[in-house]
């Protein structure tokens, strides 16, 4: 397709005892003390005990054993709620271990729990038990065959165990969120030093080369911003910088940061779906549209690539990572949760509402991992009128070198 941009100057292209018995310091009340004592009377003659037969002995045994597993029963919901209560308190502070054995306890007691299979079977995952993660979450699936998480983290770590047609094709949106909230502290740290992380050096790359540097005026979009990443690449060549995240605790991270400049890293911040977020807003409303290493956990792109033509202005461009598959379209990487993404998927969708692929750009986003770069554009209507100073043309080659 013949590109024509020229419409858009942006760009290049515990019990208590009775109160009547105790005070509040614990010790016996005064009242209590001044009740008579019993007087025992040594008894002269004793009378010989009844004889009891075996079957008389068996009935009392049986008796008190079935009292003592009523009583038992009878107060046993209590306590197991505590220690559900208890094991999700130690889930959230990462004492998987902890919180596993609470949970097996909660399951032995209360087997149709599906809460605590499937928190026992995500401790697991976390411990590195996968066989006894599948058992918990085929549990899961026994009691609730619609459970959406514990299909999905089945079917990372034993894809085979779940039909071909019935394999996941979107990522949970409580797993990406409880993923996100628990990394968000020490994720800069993490994806930085320890995983050699550049794809936000790498979106900015591939976006700079199409702005014409005499426009002051941009306004960028940020999906899935994280920690601001991208947004510091950004922050200083464009006039608006919005982003957009699922996770509280990355939005709490990147509020209180801050550029070289002590300037806020983004003009507005949005905690929502961006697949909803995008499709909210008005038409053509962003010159450049930026997602670094986040399609992976979404899946299925289909209401991602809508949103993009919805929100690009014409002649605009968005810029985003995938991790590569080769052929198909799309599917779950085994015993990685993330999702890989094809050529040819990402042409398609491209395609059909509209927008044109200008760069495919493959590169090591993490130590040893390959990632793919793709720009996309939207096109200036044929019709729409020249501008007063049309934007020089994008040069010719690879920028990344």
């Amino acid at each position: 397709m013949q590109q024509n941009t020229q419409n858009n100057p942006a760009f290049r292209q515990d019990a208590t005892p009775p109160a009547a018995d105790l005070n509040t310091s614990g010790t016996a009340a005064p009242e209590a003390l001044a009740r008579p004592r019993p007087q025992y009377v040594e008894a002269q003659e004793f009378a010989p005990p009844p004889e009891v037969s075996f079957f008389d002995k068996v009935d009392m045994v049986t008796g008190r054993l079935k009292w003592f597993i009523e009583t038992f029963a009878a107060r046993l919901g209590k306590p197991v709620e505590t220690i559900y209560r208890v094991g999700v308190e130690r889930y959230r502070e990462g004492e998987f271990a902890d919180a596993e054995m609470r949970f097996r306890m909660v399951v032995k007691f209360h087997p149709k729990n599906i809460d605590a299979w499937y928190l026992m079977g995500s401790s697991q995952i976390i411990l590195g038990k996968n066989d006894e993660a599948v058992n918990s979450f085929r549990q899961v699936l026994a009691l609730n065959p619609q459970h959406e998480e514990a299909r999905f983290l089945l079917a990372t770590i034993a894809p085979r165990l779940i039909p071909a047609d019935q394999q996941p094709r979107i990522s949970p949106l409580r797993l990406v969120v409880e993923h996100f909230d628990a990394a968000a502290f020490d994720f800069d740290e993490e994806q930085l030093e320890y995983m050699g992380y550049r794809g936000h050096e790498m979106t900015y790359q591939s976006v700079v080369r199409f702005l014409n540097p005499n426009y002051q005026h941009f306004k960028q979009l940020d999906l899935g911003c994280g920690t601001g990443l991208v947004g510091l690449q950004f922050r200083g060549i464009v006039s608006r910088l919005e982003g957009v995240d699922i996770s509280s605790a990355m939005i709490a991270q990147v509020e209180s940061r801050r550029d070289d400049l002590a300037r806020r890293i983004y003009d507005e911040l949005h905690l929502k779906d961006l697949r909803v977020f995008m499709l909210e807003q008005p038409a053509d409303s962003y010159d450049i549209i930026t997602a670094s290493n986040v399609f992976h956990c979404i899946g299925g792109l289909t209401p991602v690539f809508d949103g993009l033509q919805h929100c690009l202005k014409p002649g605009g461009i968005a810029s985003f990572s995938v991790e590569p598959q080769d052929g198909g379209d799309f599917g779950l990487i085994p015993g990685s949760g993330r999702f890989s993404h094809s050529e040819q998927y990402i042409r398609e969708q491209a395609a059909r509402v509209g927008l044109d692929v200008v760069e495919v750009l493959p590169f090591e986003i993490y130590f040893e991992e390959q990632g793919i770069q793709y720009v996309v554009r939207k096109p200036v209507p044929a019709s729409a009128e020249q501008p007063a100073a049309p934007a020089p043309a994008a040069p010719e080659g690879n920028p990344v070198g």
